[in-house]
């Protein structure tokens, strides 16, 4: 991606920070897409995105993002990863007005613009379809299909063999989706999926209600 050809990851990092800070605040983030990138999105749907996006480890440090997170959140985790994530990254239908007072350049920054205005796009629009679907779905049971030899977790194998069970003609998915939709849910990187993991993943936050903080 263009953050790791163009820039080094870390440079982009501290550019986002500022000078004298070790943490990365929501509500700077927020600021900065706004303000040079012409991303806008509220509070709300910007910690959501980042709650989903984030592994389980690192949930609590959403709103103080350490460089470790930042890394989690926009490097590529894998080849498949990657090849998904070029796929939906698209053109603006309106475009990008970016001003270079970071110090990145225009391709860095239309590109760093797209991928957070994809994240968050798509994350709230997931959490939107969960709101609506998963009340009708028995989690319990969409597992213990996945999960047939009742092993207690689910492996890449098992995602695999569950798609091509289900679709008896042409999977309407490709074998990097079902890859990276198995490590979405695998959020302890143990190659391996629990129901609680799938639980997770799949439940709605329920009534999601997040302050506006005031920025430093």
């Amino acid at each position: 991606m263009v953050l790791q050809e163009d820039y080094s990851i870390y440079n982009v990092f501290k550019a986002l920070i500022g000078p004298g800070k070790k943490f990365l605040l929501l509500c700077d983030l927020q600021a900065h897409l706004a303000r040079h990138f012409n991303v806008r999105f509220s509070y709300s749907n910007m910690k959501l995105a980042m709650q989903r996006q984030f592994p389980i480890d690192a949930e609590n440090r959403v709103e103080q993002m350490r460089y470790t997170d930042f890394l989690d959140l926009v490097k590529p985790k894998n080849p498949e990863f990657q090849s998904y994530v070029n796929r939906r990254m698209r053109e603006s239908e309106i475009g990008y007005s970016f001003e270079p007072n970071l110090g990145l350049g225009e391709a860095t920054g239309f590109k760093f613009a797209q991928l957070f205005e994809d994240i968050i796009r798509l994350e709230n629009e997931l959490e939107l379809q969960r709101q609506y679907k998963i009340p009708q779905i028995n989690l319990s049971d969409l597992y213990h299909s996945i999960d047939k030899e009742m092993k207690g977790f689910c492996t890449l194998h098992d995602y695999f063999a569950f798609f091509e069970s289900t679709y008896c003609e042409d999977l309407p998915v490709s074998t990097e989706e079902i890859t990276y939709l198995f490590k979405r849910h695998d959020k302890e990187r143990q190659g391996r999926v629990t129901e609680a993991d799938l639980r997770k993943e799949l439940t709605p936050i329920a009534n999601i209600q997040f302050d506006e903080p005031r920025p430093h």
